[in-house]
């Protein structure tokens, strides 16, 4: 009397790790993987990585990016996600 989960429309844990999810595609920000850096197209502006150690310094970033005059709710959206990309996500949990 079981029931065929796939015919329900329910993924196995196996469905979903071999699921193809490209790649989210930037048009605002790229990541040069030689300096660690996050640059901004068509600006002469970069964000090294190895200046964000602490969620604290990520914080401050996001904040002086923010005041930018170029900056738009898009750009930082994508750098926001890019951060995240290739930030450890340990830097953002809470720890004792």
């Amino acid at each position: 009397m079981g029931t065929d989960l796939k015919k329900l429309g329910f993924m196995t844990v196996e469905d979903l790790l071999n699921l193809d999810i490209p790649a989210r595609k930037y048009e605002y920000v790229q990541f040069d993987k030689r300096h660690r850096t996050i640059d901004f197209i068509g600006e002469d502006y970069s964000v090294d990585l190895d200046r964000c150690t602490t969620a604290g310094a990520c914080l401050d970033w996001i904040h002086q990016l923010h005041e930018k005059v170029w900056m738009t709710p898009e750009v930082l959206e994508e750098f926001i996600d890019m951060l995240f990309e290739h930030i450890d996500g340990k830097l953002w949990q809470w720890k004792m």
